[in-house]
């Protein structure tokens, strides 16, 4: 579950921004927790490997790191203390997935997707996320919880992401996500708007979007038109995300925790990608 590999490049990344992290947290105010056996980078690290672990729930994952992986870390607290604990990795792990975000080649993707806390059917009756999260529509029908708004380069790295209730508009992030973009922005015709277009294009980026079926196609270049058909690399990523890695699931606890599930799944996959392509260079 690359544990010394993961730990040495959390446990780097924490000693270079230690006093930033230290500075946010008495920022944050609040009462001071008791103090834990296990760093702020060993929380990070059993967070980030549960992402690769294979395991459906990270109690059944926890209870295989207390029996087997205990050398790894021995003051390694029960799972009850854990879960009060994890939260102290939480502006850690936003750091973190910062570091390994791609770069902007020019060619970008953006498009949302549902993140479901619960079925549709028990919205009234959930209580960690009430007030938080909303009812929304996708494809697929109505859900509850939220959407992850997310841009990647034509490699398929993340380059900015965001989380919003289920019921924002795809267009209410956008300026947000594109902050450190530029060149050709792909996205479906949720993404269709003039005053939209016009902002970005001030900005130094072109924006594509998908037709309804009421407007006249016009036509587009040859090379555009190809690149949009390749949007589905996004939905690609997607893919990966909900289903080799944890990003949606309805047992949270707690809204901290599920952030810092979203932060550690999009560190897993940005991490995944980088040691695939290191792989590639060395072949």
């Amino acid at each position: 579950m690359h544990f010394i590999k993961t730990y040495c490049d959390v446990n780097d990344h924490y000693k270079a921004n230690k006093s930033q992290y230290q500075r946010a947290r008495r920022l944050s105010g609040g009462r001071r927790d008791r103090e834990s056996r296990l760093t702020t980078s060993e929380i990070g690290t059993i967070i980030l490997c549960y992402q690769w672990s294979g395991f459906r729930t990270f109690k059944k994952y926890y209870g295989h790191l207390l029996e087997h992986y205990r050398h790894y870390f021995p003051n390694l607290v029960s799972y009850s203390r854990f879960v009060e604990i994890q939260a102290k990795a939480l502006a850690l792990l936003s750091g973190f997935l910062g570091s390994k975000t791609g770069k902007c080649t020019g060619i970008s993707f953006i498009d949302s997707t549902p993140l479901a806390v619960c079925n549709i059917k028990r919205s009234a009756s959930v209580r960690v996320f009430k007030g938080i999260a909303a009812k929304g529509k996708s494809s697929k029908g109505w859900f509850y919880g939220f959407k992850l708004h997310l841009v990647v380069n034509h490699h398929g790295q993340p380059l900015a992401a965001k989380i919003t209730p289920g019921n924002v508009h795809d267009l209410v992030p956008v300026e947000g996500l594109t902050k450190r973009l530029f060149g050709k922005l792909f996205g479906d015709k949720g993404y269709l708007s003039k005053n939209l277009f016009e902002s970005l294009f001030q900005r130094g980026i072109q924006l594509f979007s998908g037709i309804r079926k009421t407007m006249k196609n016009k036509l587009i270049d040859p090379i555009n038109a190809l690149l949009m058909k390749k949007r589905s690399l996004i939905e690609s990523v997607y893919n990966s995300l909900k289903h080799t890695f944890h990003v949606e699931h309805s047992r949270y606890r707690n809204v901290t925790s599920f952030f810092i599930n979203i932060l550690a799944a999009l560190s897993a996959y940005s991490v995944n990608l980088n040691r695939q392509a290191q792989s590639l260079q060395l072949i």
